[in-house]
């Protein structure tokens, strides 16, 4: 005689609970990735603006010494 348990795999496939929980999750996981995406290439932009700042005073300093 077969039985059926609560986490019987035909049963788990077609709740719609879990369904909703699984594509929420992967949506989590899609924000998550988009955002952490979003901060790495901000966190580029400010380090090749600051890396741009740098250059240009050390740039006017160059400059500045050449006129002494």
């Amino acid at each position: 005689m077969a039985t059926t348990h609560l986490w019987d795999h035909s049963n788990f496939c077609n709740d719609p609970i879990l369904d909703r929980i699984n594509k929420l999750d992967a949506y989590r996981l899609n924000e998550e990735m988009r955002l952490t995406n979003e901060i790495d290439a901000f966190e580029k932009r400010m380090e090749d603006r600051a890396k741009r700042g740098r250059q240009q005073v050390e740039e006017r300093i160059n400059q500045n010494l050449g006129k002494q």
